[in-house]
Parts: C-alpha cells; sequence; structure tokens
C-alpha cells in the first residue's frame, strides 16, 4: 500500500508510513501478488531493524486474513483492497465487524463505485482512500486520522457521496409534476383524479418530495420549491 513516485518520494512516504503503523498489530490484504511480495519485504524489513512493527502478516485472499486473525482483535488494523483474489472484500468486512471485538478497518478501493463506497462504509469501516490518489499522502493522511481515533474518507470518495447525495435529492418528473400540483393547494385525493393515479400513489410521492426537500409540510415544500427554482 505504499504511495510511489520518485525515489525520494518513494523512501520518505515509506518511512511516513511504517512509523505511522509501529504500536499496533497490523494485517496487509492486497489482491496483486507483487504489491504482497513488496509489502512483505518492507514490512519484514523494518520488523528485524527494530522499528517496532508487529506484522501479523500480508495476504492476498479475505479466507487467509480471517485465519491469520487473532480471535481478540479490537487493537488490530487491517489494511485490504476493496478486491481480493477471492472477491469482494465486504463479506470480510461485515464478518469482522460482528466479532465481539472488531479490528480497525482501513479499506483501498482499486476503483472507486459509489455502491462499493457506501456499502462499505454502511458495514462500518474506519477509513477509506482511493487508490488514483496514491502519492498524494492519502494513506499517510488516514492513518493519522485512525491514530487520532477519528473516522476517514478521503477527498475523492467524499466527492462521489456528495454526488450521489445530489442525485437523491433531485425531484423526479412525476414529482416535479407533483409539487407545482401541492403548491396550487390540491390535496392528495385531487392530485391523484388530476393525474389518474391511485390516491396512495400521490400521498407517497408527496412524502418523497417532502423528504428530498428536507422539510415538514406541504406549504415549506411549495417555499422550498421555488427557492431551489423547481416552482416559478
Amino acid at each position: 500500500m505504499q504511495e510511489a513516485s520518485d525515489p525520494e518520494t518513494f523512501s520518505r512516504r515509506t518511512d511516513e508510513f511504517i512509523a505511522l503503523l509501529v504500536g499496533q498489530p497490523v494485517l496487509m490484504c492486497t489482491a496483486y501478488r507483487p504489491q504482497a511480495q513488496l509489502l512483505e519485504v518492507v514490512l519484514h524489513s523494518s520488523q528485524l531493524q527494530g522499528a517496532g512493527l508487529d506484522v501479523l502478516g500480508v495476504c492476498t485472499r479475505a479466507q487467509d486474513a480471517e485465519a491469520l486473525l487473532p480471535a481478540t482483535c479490537g487493537d488490530v488494523l487491517v489494511i485490504t483492497c476493496d478486491l481480493l483474489e477471492d472477491g469482494s472484500c465486504l463479506p470480510l468486512v461485515r464478518r469482522l465487524r460482528s466479532r465481539p471485538q472488531p479490528p480497525r478497518l482501513l479499506v483501498s478501493l482499486i476503483v472507486p463505485h459509489r455502491a462499493t463506497l457506501e456499502a462499505l462504509l454502511q458495514a462500518g469501516v474506519d477509513a477509506v482512500v482511493a487508490q488514483e490518489n496514491y502519492g498524494r499522502g492519502c494513506i499517510t493522511q488516514a492513518l493519522q486520522a485512525l491514530r487520532r481515533g477519528e473516522k476517514h474518507v478521503d477527498p475523492r470518495c467524499r466527492e462521489l457521496l456528495e454526488q450521489s447525495q445530489r442525485g437523491r435529492d433531485e425531484l423526479s418528473a412525476r414529482e416535479l409534476e407533483v409539487l407545482q400540483l401541492v403548491a396550487n393547494g390540491l390535496t392528495n385525493r385531487a392530485i391523484a383524479e388530476r393525474l389518474g393515479i391511485a390516491e396512495v400513489t400521490a400521498r407517497d410521492h408527496v412524502q418523497r418530495i417532502l423528504q428530498k426537500l428536507a422539510v415538514a409540510d406541504r406549504t415549506a415544500a411549495a417555499v422550498e420549491g421555488i427557492h431551489r427554482g423547481y416552482l416559478a
């Protein structure tokens, strides 16, 4: 999981990376065997040099990761790619989070994808970073945040989440139509008759509009609709 560019930067990043891992058991998981071999060399070399590292192992499969973890692993840091040789890391994350004393989890997204990111955060990962940000200090920042006991989502992943939220907040064509009728003072029954839909469907449309606009009632929805430019 090193962040490399020129040799000098690589060396400095490696030293920072090692320093932030000192004092905690660490397990590394990556789907790329060459990267796994490089990590083993770097980590175990530092371990032999008395850097204070406690490396549980470096593996390429989720099933190997579970075998390497002790039964009690609340003090362990697991750093893993989102895709391993035996598939997505999400099932592994869920199993580890279900333990009485789960490890801390830092997941590196090979290809950032909104659905994967949301699922990982919902499953309870402590930090997520996008591999496209390697070389910009993203791993270092994530490890520093974990040291402080904080959660961490790197800028690229935050951007994906914000885009997703904006998409969920946008009103559909039908909801815009319903909002106009709400603003005109029509009841759910009247909206249903006007649009030729069931009254319960009209009610559901109105409820979703209130949720998306983050308002409590129909009057507030009309006001917010004007503010957002949905209504003339």
